[in-house]
């Protein structure tokens, strides 16, 4: 069966319109949700009879044939739940169904024990067959080669060949990042791969020809045995504050014993003005799309990243000029696992929760552990300043406590390409779908006032929370832009056991307003500064505390 994040992922939006007539379609859409959920429990506890006469009863609704993800999914199961009551012909029968519509997912369909009762039956095999065959046209062996110290430069050729016309037919950004000739880029970029003498320079080759697009969400992921030379890493922070590097925090106790603390500014990295050292071994192979999203991703995210056990020698600056240098040893982890979501009362009846994450079922299991003490509060304070994204559906289900009835989130598009436009000489289509609705949590509702923290490293699904919490007008967003990096990629496998990403989706506000490159902008922007770091105060946490003492 689909397994249950990615049903209730398909089922949970439908569309909106002012008239009459898709007002009562959207209420045909809650009520085919709602059904879909009680057959999804009902799989759960395995009373399949009954979760079939709940989805065939959705098969037989209109309103299904609307909405594609959905009518998939609730064939699929059908075919899955009538598996496990042993009816082979109906399992095959619905199975050809969600093909039909639209199923692909081959790796999915061979593995599901939901469907040993047909795994022999000769119009499965062809099924299977079939998508097998579908699914070879772009993820194939013959370019999929495993790992080696040195692949050939046949294979190097044909892996920046893949990258490029990934990129040329399913990133959607093109109109809105910097121009460039895509083409006469991959034409510049072909030599370079006879320079390569092994599988990792040519994997940061990769990286550097996807750069050029400076989107944070289309990439290369280095193979796991090359893993160890990019993910080492010091127990310091860093960011760029007032035109510097700045020490922002220290993890290791010894460090900050030998006078290493947050508000030292970096001048040096192995011997090099350290934006020098920036420009000449980050900026090349580290983007995003906003000016302060790709400062965020140099500066603190990679600047001090290397081999794993391999030194770096920084020189530190002080306040009163004093210069020092120290040699410090990469490792695979620089503090001990971090806790996803955090609740601290701020006194006066003011909450404050971090939540540093979308990236799990432990986030929301986590977020409900603690909303027995937000419901208590008389405002709270949501800090996504750390939270770099996750999944949408977990995203959108906490965002769903703030409200009591269902509320909008982005519209998206996406590139359509259809050959025989082409040859017409039309030009391209783009699919776009409509600001949508999502479900409110109206067991779970906190009706008090909140506020969001937001800086640059707000990416990807946390960004999406804080468009739907400004649609839904719920608070006030306080801090620095959001990144302005998000959507979905699409991985594909490259040469040499890596992959690489291509973001397939692009999100815009219900009135088309971009914010891809732009970021979320704060209701009220607050800086930190490095006098700020220095003296440990969160000017930004001040502010917010500041606001709703007055509103409260």
């Amino acid at each position: 069966m689909i397994k249950t994040l990615t049903l209730i992922l398909f089922i949970l939006f439908y569309f909106i319109s002012c008239s009459s007539n898709e007002e009562t379609s959207n209420e045909l859409s809650l009520a085919i949700q709602a059904q879909i959920a009680e057959a999804t429990s009902s799989y759960q506890k395995k009373e399949y009879l009954k979760a079939v006469s709940i989805l065939e009863n959705v098969a037989n609704q209109p309103a299904l044939q609307n909405q594609k993800r959905d009518a998939i999914s609730v064939y699929y199961n059908l075919a899955c739940n009538h598996a496990l009551l042993n009816n082979k012909e109906n399992t095959i029968q619905h199975l050809e169904k969600a093909i039909e519509l639209g199923f692909a997912n081959y790796n999915h369909l061979i593995s599901d024990s939901d469907l040993e009762l047909v795994r022999m039956d000769p119009k499965f095999i062809k099924m299977a067959s079939n998508l097998k065959a579908e699914k070879l046209l772009w993820e194939n062996p013959s370019i999929n080669t495993d790992y080696s110290d040195n692949i050939s430069t046949d294979e190097k050729i044909a892996g920046l060949s893949k990258v490029w016309s990934e990129v040329k037919y399913n990133y959607v950004n093109f109109d809105i990042g910097p121009w460039i000739n895509w083409d006469s880029l991959y034409i510049a970029y072909l030599p370079k791969i006879h320079d390569t003498k092994n599988t990792l320079e040519f994997y940061f080759l990769l990286m550097e020809f996807c750069a050029h697009l400076h989107d944070g969400h289309t990439g290369i992921i280095f193979p796991e045995e090359l893993q160890k030379f990019i993910k080492g890493r010091i127990p310091i922070q860093t960011r760029f504050i007032e035109d510097k590097i700045i020490v922002t925090k220290v993890y290791n106790e010894s460090l900050r014993n030998e006078c290493i603390q947050p508000g030292l500014e970096i001048v040096e990295i192995d011997g090099l003005p350290s934006n020098r050292y920036a420009e000449k071994f980050i900026k090349p192979f580290w983007t995003s799309n906003s000016d302060h999203g790709r400062n965020r991703t140099i500066y603190e995210y990679a600047l001090l990243r290397g081999p794993i056990g391999s030194e770096v020698n920084l020189t530190f600056k002080d306040e009163n000029g004093n210069i020092f240098n120290k040699n410090i040893v990469r490792n695979s982890r620089i503090f001990s696992k971090w806790e996803p979501v955090i609740f601290k009362n701020l006194g006066n009846g003011i909450g404050y929760v971090n939540i540093k994450s979308f990236g799990g079922n432990e986030i929301v299991t986590k977020f409900d552990s603690v909303f027995t003490y937000i419901k208590d509060t008389k405002a709270i304070i949501i800090d996504l300043r750390d939270n770099g994204g996750g999944n949408g559906r977990i995203g959108w289900l906490i965002l769903g406590y703030f409200t009591d009835k269902p509320f909008k989130i982005f519209q998206w598009k996406t590139r359509q390409y259809r050959p025989l436009w082409r040859a017409w000489h039309f030009g391209e289509e783009v699919y776009k779908k409509p600001a949508i609705l999502y479900n409110a949590d109206k067991d779970n509702y906190y009706s008090k006032p909140v506020v969001l923290l937001t800086r640059p490293r707000t990416g990807s699904m946390a960004e999406n929370f804080c468009l739907g919490f400004r649609i839904m007008n719920r608070g006030k967003i306080i801090g620095g832009p959001t990144a302005g990096s998000s959507g979905t990629p699409l991985i594909y496998s490259l040469p040499g056991g890596g992959y690489g990403k291509v973001v397939t989706s692009r999100g815009m506000y219900p009135d088309g307003k971009e914010y891809i490159g732009i970021g979320i902008q704060p209701d009220i922007e607050v800086d930190i500064t490095i006098e700020d770091i220095k003296l440990g105060q969160d000017r930004i946490l001040e502010r917010a505390k500041e606001y709703l003492t007055q509103i409260i």
